[in-house]
Formats: structure tokens, C-alpha cells, sequence
């Protein structure tokens, strides 16, 4: 075989050097042979003849790709070389291997950082090296990726045929490598949990195959831009050089508007150039960009991640208004956008988000009415608008959200009554109202929820007594109904609440005396301050 595989390799070059001649036009030849063999079969002693052309081979040599992978899977070596290894960076034989082409997909992960700058830095660079994946997760030590292991020619060589590269928490530093620019074949990129500087790349807009965009908790910043930050245009990148130099007095709207026929400054520096599409990651299914350090609006631009199904943002500096665009984003499962200072209502374009199953957006700065569109967005699980400045009436639509199992809307500055309708979302585990102005009785239609184990009305306004039917809730843990105007006795069905841990009752009016099942719970302190008359 390995004498067989040498033929092949001078035969390869033979015809490279004809092809690149011109003088040998593989589409032209389909009808001819370029290498015969004769196949005996041992049992029988029948002899085939297998005519082969190499039209094949030289495509894929002429578009960058690596023509002698092509040819160990043909002859059946990838059974003997296996083409993937998992194992440590310090083992000689698999590195050999990876030099020599065997592999296609490497991971390395949790190996040591001097052995992976030592032995797999080279190899990388071997020409006959081919790689489609390449996971560095959890190799400690890397320091500057540029300078170790992902170096501008590593980059270079491995771009044709590179789709995975995974380097989360591998103590990296220094800027992100320019290389990875030319690795437009990208479609998962993970540098999450590294201690890179300098700002978010603009060049992330020309890796139109991503589909995994992981750069979270990596220290990066935001491009000063106009009012917007530059990171994200089309999908990522969204400050644009002649953007930048625009009159300050044209409008948001404007710039927005003219965004998509600008390119990014070329990098040699030269004039911006004006195109009828620029670089877009319109592929993107997954955008983790959480725990950085970026700043000023979510453009617009967002919205035109039509694949794009999880969008993590949360603990950035993230100011402005939540685009009506991103109801554009009609694949959208998960939206988490905690931590930041966002600002304004929540647009009702969201209705189109009938996909999503998480919107999780707490301590922000949002203002306005909780929109009654939100009853459309049919699969929520989970709906988490904590700690913002939302006002008016809960909306009894929500009541359609028949698969919600969280709704957190606490410490905002929701009026009026608690809507009946809750009472619908049988497959509720935690309803957390606390902190706003609400006020009423508490609907008897909430004894419905048998799955609850949080309930949480506390610091409102609510009055009246407490319906018994809340002595139905069987899954419950923690009941807060502390600071607000209850009056009258407790339930007696509330002695069949036999899971209950945490009661607090304080800051009402209650009448009667202590009931002997409080006994049970394990705020005692709680419950003999409160008012029983």
C-alpha cells in the first residue's frame, strides 16, 4: 500500500504541474483513463481493470483543497489512519499523522500549553496538514494565539478547509489573530473565557459561513462609532468607516438606512468602498457575545440574522432601545440580554417571535407597558423582565402562554390588578410579582397552578382576604405575601400546603391566631411578626 500511495502522490504531481501548464484539461479528458489497474480478487482470481481519471483530484487542488486527503479516503487509509484524534498534545505518533495529512479533525483539549506550542505549532504548519476541526478548549498557557499556535500562516494554510476552531479557556491573551480572517470556511468559532484586548474585529463580517459565533467573557470593547457601536453589521459588524465620517447632524435613522450598501475600510487602508451587499453573516444560528466589555445600541442590523436561533448579550454595557427589528429574527429560541442599560418599551414587533422559548431580560433600564402582543409568542418557557422600570397593567395575555413555566416581572412599576387569567398557565413553576404597585385581591384562579413552587406577591398594594383555593397548590416551597394590605384569617386549606418551606406573612392585617401547621415552615420569625389581630 505505502508503495502504492507513492505512485499516486508522483502521479498527483505530474498531472499539478501539466494542469497548471494548461496543457491537461481534466473536463475535456472525462472519457479517458488516467491511471489503470488491474484488481485481482484472491478468492476467485477474477481480475477487474479500474480505469480512474484525476479530474477530481485537480479540482480540488486548483480551489486550495488538499488533493492527497481525497486520495487516502479513496485507497481506504482513513480506516487504518483514523481521521479523528482526541488525546493529548505531547503524544508523538499522532502528531506525526497530523504532518502527514491522517487526520481531519484534532482536539487536543486540556493539554498542556508548552506541549501544544512545542509539537502541534509545527505540525500545523506542515503542508500536508489538513484540518476541518481544531479544538485548543481548556490548554492552559497559550498566551498571544498569534504568536503560539494560531499564527497568520498556520491560519493561511489551514483556511481552505477549516470549519471548527474551538479555543475556549485556553489562557489566551494579546489581540485576536488576524489570520482568522481568511478562514472564511468557518462555521463554528469558540474563543470564549480568554483575556483577549482591543476591540471587537470588524473582519468577523467577512466569515459569511459562521454559524456559532462564541466570543464571550473575552475583555473585548466596542469600535467608537456615531452614536452605535461598531459591533455588528448585517449580523455582526455595524459601524462603518464612511459612516463614521457622516455630517453629526444626519439622523440615526439615516446612517441605519445607508448601513447595508457600505463596506468596512479595506484593510490596506485604502478608500471605503460602495457595494450592493456588504460582508454579512446571514448564516449565524448561535451569537454569544456576553461578559464583555460592549457598549452603545444593538443596531438594527440585528435583525437580519434570519437563521439565527440563540443570542446571548447579558453583562455588557449595551444602552439604547431593544430593535423592533429583532421580530425579524423569526427562528429565535433563546434571547438573554441581562445586565446591561437598555432602555425604552419593548417593541411590538416581538409578536413575530413565535419561536422563542426564553426572553430573559433583568436588570435593565426598560420603560414603558408590557405589550399585549406578547401573548403571541406562543412556545415561552421562560419570561424574565426583573429590575427594570416597565409600567402599567400586567397584560392578561399572558394568560395564552400556555407553556410558560417562569414568569418574573419583579421590581418594576406594574400597576392595577393581577390578572385572572394566569390562572390558565397550568405549566407555571414560579410566578415572581414582587415590588410594583399592584393591588386587589389575588385571583382564586392561581390555585390552579398545581406545579407551582415559587409565589412571590410581596411589596405591592394587593388587599382583601386570601382565597382558600391557594391551599390547592400542593408543589409549593416558597409562598412570600409579605408587605401588602391582606386582611382576615388565614385559609384553613392552607394546613394542606405539607411542602412548604418558606412562609412570610409580615406587613399585612390579619386576623385570628397563629394556626398550629405554621409550625412547619421555617421563617417561624417571620410569621409571629406578622399582624394577627
Amino acid at each position: 500500500m505505502a508503495h502504492d500511495l507513492d505512485v499516486l502522490r508522483e502521479l498527483l504531481a505530474a498531472r499539478q504541474t501539466e494542469f497548471n501548464d494548461h496543457r491537461y484539461h481534466p473536463s475535456a479528458r472525462t472519457l479517458s483513463r488516467d491511471l489503470l489497474l488491474n484488481v485481482q480478487d484472491v478468492a476467485t482470481g477474477h481480475v477487474c481493470e479500474v480505469q480512474l481519471t484525476l479530474h477530481g483530484f485537480m479540482a480540488a487542488k486548483e480551489n486550495g483543497g488538499h488533493a492527497m486527503y481525497k486520495v487516502l479516503r479513496l485507497v481506504g487509509r482513513l480506516e487504518e489512519w483514523s481521521s479523528t484524534h482526541q488525546g493529548d498534545a505531547g503524544e508523538v505518533g499522532p502528531t506525526q499523522r497530523l504532518c502527514d495529512g491522517g487526520f481531519a479533525a484534532f482536539d487536543v483539549t486540556g493539554s498542556a500549553g508548552s506541549d501544544v506550542i512545542a509539537r502541534l505549532a509545527p505540525a500545523l504548519s506542515s503542508p500536508r496538514c489538513f484540518l476541518t476541526s481544531l479544538q485548543l478548549n481548556f490548554v492552559g498557557g497559550l498566551g498571544p494565539l498569534a504568536e503560539s499556535v494560531l499564527t497568520t500562516p498556520v491560519l493561511t494554510h489551514l483556511a481552505p478547509s477549516l470549519t471548527i476552531l474551538d479555543a475556549n479557556n485556553c489562557g489566551a491573551g494579546g489581540p485576536l489573530p488576524p489570520g482568522l480572517q481568511v478562514c472564511t470556511r468557518l462555521q463554528r468559532l469558540h474563543l470564549g473565557f480568554n483575556k483577549f484586548e482591543g476591540c471587537f474585529p470588524l473582519w468577523i463580517g467577512d466569515l459569511t459561513d459562521l454559524r456559532i459565533l462564541n466570543l464571550e467573557r473575552c475583555g473585548l470593547t466596542a469600535h467608537p462609532g456615531v452614536g452605535r457601536p461598531a459591533w455588528i453589521v448585517d449580523g455582526v459588524v455595524s459601524e462603518l468607516e464612511p459612516l463614521g465620517r457622516a455630517d453629526p447632524g444626519v439622523a440615526r435613522e439615516a446612517l441605519d438606512a445607508a448601513a447595508p450598501l457600505y463596506r468596512r475600510q479595506p484593510a490596506d487602508g485604502g478608500n471605503p468602498r460602495l457595494s450592493g451587499e456588504s460582508p454579512c453573516i446571514h448564516r449565524l444560528t448561535t451569537l454569544s457575545l456576553r461578559s464583555n466589555r460592549l457598549s452603545g445600541c444593538i443596531p438594527h442590523t440585528l435583525g437580519n440574522l434570519a437563521h439565527v436561533t440563540h443570542v446571548y448579550l447579558f453583562k455588557n454595557r449595551l444602552t439604547g432601545p431593544l430593535p423592533a427589528s429583532l421580530g425579524r429574527c423569526t427562528r429565535l429560541q433563546r434571547f438573554i440580554a441581562v445586565g446591561n442599560q437598555l432602555e425604552g418599551p419593548l417593541p411590538t414587533e416581538l409578536r413575530a417571535l413565535t419561536a422563542v422559548t426564553e426572553f430573559v431580560m433583568y436588570k435593565n433600564a426598560l420603560s414603558g407597558q408590557i405589550p399585549a402582543e406578547i401573548g403571541a409568542m406562543a412556545q415561552l418557557v421562560s419570561v424574565n423582565l426583573n429590575e427594570n422600570a416597565l409600567s402599567g397593567a400586567v397584560p392578561d395575555s399572558l394568560g395564552e402562554l400556555t407553556h410558560l413555566s417562569q414568569l418574573s416581572l419583579s421590581n418594576n412599576a406594574l400597576s392595577g390588578s393581577i390578572p385572572a387569567s394566569l390562572g390558565r398557565l397550568l405549566c407555571l413553576t414560579e410566578l415572581d410579582l414582587h415590588g410594583n404597585r399592584l393591588d386587589g385581591p389575588v385571583p382564586p384562579s392561581l390555585g390552579k397552578l398545581a406545579r407551582l413552587t415559587l409565589l412571590d406577591l410581596s411589596d405591592n398594594a394587593l388587599t382583601g382576604h386570601l382565597p382558600a383555593t391557594l391551599g390547592g397548590l400542593a408543589a409549593l416551597d416558597f409562598l412570600y405575601l409579605h408587605k401588602n394590605g391582606f386582611t382576615g384569617l388565614l385559609p384553613a386549606s392552607f394546613a394542606a400546603l405539607d411542602g412548604l418551606k418558606y412562609l412570610k406573612l409580615r406587613g399585612n392585617a390579619f386576623e385570628g391566631t397563629l394556626p398550629p401547621w405554621l409550625s412547619r415552615t421555617t421563617l417561624w420569625d417571620d410569621v409571629t411578626a406578622a399582624r394577627f389581630e
